[in-house]
């Protein structure tokens, strides 16, 4: 069946139709092309992305123009990225760089359906990742790999050239004149900070879904060359943003609740001229808006864009229970709260009272009914206190009250409450003049080495320091770990992850790591023997799987069969990201009863474990042998330094889209920088699961772990003087 062109349909919604140029015939010399023309398509310059902020338009840029044919619709796509990952699984393309394309011949769903296209990220490969979705039969069964499309793309190192034609098959449309479809198109991003980054072209009315009526190549639609959206943040305010043509400099824009035509406005937006083109934006207080009224941002000229502020506080709601009946339930609040951004207050502050602190916002507390029942108070060592007695370190324990998992069905009962700890660090800040402008200076030295790695970004590991910050400008964010006294950024989050670890295992807050142990067939007839040992960090996946379906078993059966295999296999479980205190203390145990050679430690960690490899290695940097992290990321280069002397053989798979090679580069480069020498071999064909089993089978792996030895610590010399950070 196929769709008519007669008079287009009447839109309940109110939404406009736009003229869709027919483009000039394919090119015979090139089967299936089409040849692109601003001039004679409909252009799209300007997209409304889903981030706090306007990103850089050389790192997520599109132009685009949409025209038909008698084939199908036809995009070309000159889209700027300067990282071209796909998404790490097949099926899911649309979570990395890639571009959507939804097609539809009336506003219903059982009609639509949908491309992702990745050009991948080798520039010297020309093959294309695609995968279709059918939405005309039932949802389980949306996945269609047998749909096919026309494609072509051209790469560069500053992003790629694509053009695509969904042939009107797909939704049984007929291509003449004045037919009607509706047509989204999305382009995917991949980001290191977040999942990805996405810009949808939308409608003057906040749509997605845009009506289009084929029209002949006469008809020359204006170029849409603005765009604005909002975006949440932490659930506190609102971003307002605007892109426009550079003649747009100067632009102010008025913001009004939908209706509000008279009346002073919420807030202006004048636009400026930035990365070749015009921009601004604003941030309003989340309680200015309200979610059911749409926010229109308008200039002199007419409307720019309708924006709908979400109702998020049913939505963090819903989140937090599709969570919480999901295990780990108990670890998706702490996550929703930081994402909230944890806890507000000064944490930095001067004289012996604690400043006011509270936990998320007032809206995500009444959102996710949470109180406060105890707060708790840490100085330098661990012991609570009242109050700050002198300038340093201190840190602040919340215990918190929320709402747990929903009854079950038939349940009248009310949803059970559940504790959950939260952490932050403060600093008194000296009373001195002159003692706070070495610190200030010192602060401002290690942030300088940590955003030499990090591109200006840093985050940490270390409970409590997540969002350590100021108001004062002239205050580091790192200032409560450059007050220890530490000069350089080696081993500085070492020291407050450690710190942490020690005020959570004295107030008993810490679970101990399962384990699974393989002994080799010779333990128990040499009972006196001290053995060399494997310590293996499993990836994420799930956390309450056991430990025999996952990394160390991989290992622990290549042990096995490995002719007179010398070592204790000790695969270690942790419900959640590796801590490296922890690893420590399990080895500890472990070392006492398995007679593990002090000596002869070898930490493994495949995915999330070697990203805790790399911490562990830097927190206890003497007390390995030797370090293997599998599939790892980036680690911390600032703090590479102390690996410079330990062996370090790093594995990776040519395929992994998850953490690629290109991720491991980044610390095994510092660590070269810094005079080591580690080991790193890269997998032809290998993905991101194969790559375990790959290094597990290597007998040139298994005879380098057999020659690694830690030589002893040589004590300082008496009376050195020499105090450690």
């Amino acid at each position: 069946m196929v769709a008519d062109a007669e008079a287009a349909p009447h839109d309940p919604a109110g939404r406009p139709l736009q003229a869709l140029p027919q483009v000039p015939k394919a090119d015979p010399a090139a089967p299936g092309a089409w040849t692109p023309d601003p001039t004679q398509g409909l252009r799209i310059t300007c997209l409304a992305y889903d981030t706090v902020g306007i990103p850089a338009a050389a790192q997520c840029g599109a132009d685009l123009v949409l025209g038909w044919d008698a084939q199908g619709l036809c995009l070309h796509a000159v889209v700027q990225a300067l990282d071209l990952t796909p998404g790490a699984d097949p099926e899911r393309l649309y979570l990395g760089t890639s571009l959507e394309c939804f097609l539809r011949t009336g506003a219903a769903w059982h009609n639509l359906v949908q491309v992702v296209v990745s050009p991948g990220p080798d520039p010297g490969n020309g093959t294309l990742q695609t995968q279709f979705f059918d939405y005309r039969g039932p949802l389980s069964a949306a996945h269609e790999p047998t749909l096919s499309c026309t494609l072509q793309v051209a790469r560069s190192a500053s992003g790629y050239d694509l053009q695509l034609r969904l042939p009107w098959r797909l939704i049984g449309l007929r291509p003449v004149v004045g037919a009607v479809c509706e047509c989204k198109i999305t382009v995917n991003w991949h980001s290191v900070t977040a999942l990805r980054i996405q810009g949808t072209w939308r409608g003057p009315g906040g749509e997605d879904f845009h009506r289009l009526q084929l029209a002949g190549p006469e008809a020359r639609p204006p170029a849409l060359v603005r765009a604005a959206w909002l975006a949440l943040e932490a659930y506190q305010t609102v971003m307002l943003c605007a892109l426009g043509p550079l003649s747009d400099a100067g632009r102010v824009l008025t913001i009004r609740t939908q209706g509000q035509a008279h009346g002073a406005a919420l807030a202006t937006i004048t636009l400026a001229a930035a990365d070749g083109r015009s921009q601004g934006s604003c941030t309003l207080p989340v309680t200015a808006l309200r979610t059911a009224a749409p926010v229109q941002i308008a200039g002199v000229d007419g409307l720019v864009a309708t924006c709908h502020l979400p109702d998020f506080r049913a939505d963090l709601r819903a989140r937090v229970d599709h969570a919480l009946q999901h295990p780990p339930w108990d670890r998706a609040f702490p996550a929703l709260v930081r994402a909230a951004h944890g806890v507000h207050g000064d944490f930095l502050f001067t004289g012996a009272d604690f400043p006011q602190l509270q936990i998320a916002s007032a809206e995500v507390r009444a959102a996710l009914a949470i109180t406060c029942e105890r707060v708790v108070f840490i100085d330098h060592r661990g012991r609570a206190v009242a109050q700050a007695a002198a300038p340093g370190r201190y840190g602040v324990v919340f215990t918190l009250s929320y709402a747990g998992p929903l009854p079950g069905a038939g349940d009248p009962g009310p949803a059970p409450r559940c504790t959950r700890l939260a952490y932050h660090t403060l600093l008194r800040l000296p009373d001195a003049p002159a003692a706070l402008r070495e610190l200030t200076v010192r602060a401002a030295a290690l942030r300088a080495a940590v955003r030499h790695h990090q591109g200006g970004e840093r985050s940490t590991d270390a409970p409590g320091t997540e969002v350590l910050a100021t108001t004062d400008p002239d205050a580091a964010s790192y200032a409560a770990v450059a007050w220890e006294g530490l000069s350089h950024a080696s081993g500085v989050w070492a020291q407050e992850r450690a710190w942490w670890h020690a005020v959570r295992r004295d107030l008993g807050l810490l679970t101990a790591y399962g384990r699974l142990v393989t002994v080799p067939h010779l333990y128990q007839r040499l009972p006196t023997h001290r053995w060399p040992a494997l310590v293996i960090l499993h990836g994420s996946g799930d956390p309450y799987a056991p430990l025999t379906e996952r990394t160390p078993e991989v290992i622990q059966r290549h042990a096995e069969s490995v002719p007179d295999n010398p070592f204790v296999v000790l695969g270690l479980q942790s419900m959640g990201w590796w801590e490296s205190g922890q690893v420590a203390d399990a080895l500890a145990r472990a070392c006492a009863d398995f007679h593990l050679d002090p000596h002869r430690l070898i930490l493994i960690g495949f995915s999330m474990g070697g990203y805790g490899t790399w911490q562990t290695l830097i927190d206890y940097p003497t007390l390995f042998a030797a370090g293997v992290p599998i599939s790892a990321g980036p680690g911390e280069p600032w703090a590479a330094g102390v690996l410079a002397p330990l062996p370090i053989w790093c594995w990776s798979g040519a395929q992994d889209r998850t953490t690629t090679a290109a991720h491991s580069e980044q610390m095994l480069s510092a660590i070269r920088d810094a005079g080591g020498a580690p080991l790193h071999t890269v997998l032809p064909g290998c993905d991101h699961m194969q790559v375990p089993g790959a290094c597990a089978a290597s007998p040139a792996w298994w005879a380098w772990l057999e020659k690694q030895r830690r030589p002893p610590l040589v004590p300082p010399p008496a009376g050195d003087g020499k105090a450690g950070p």
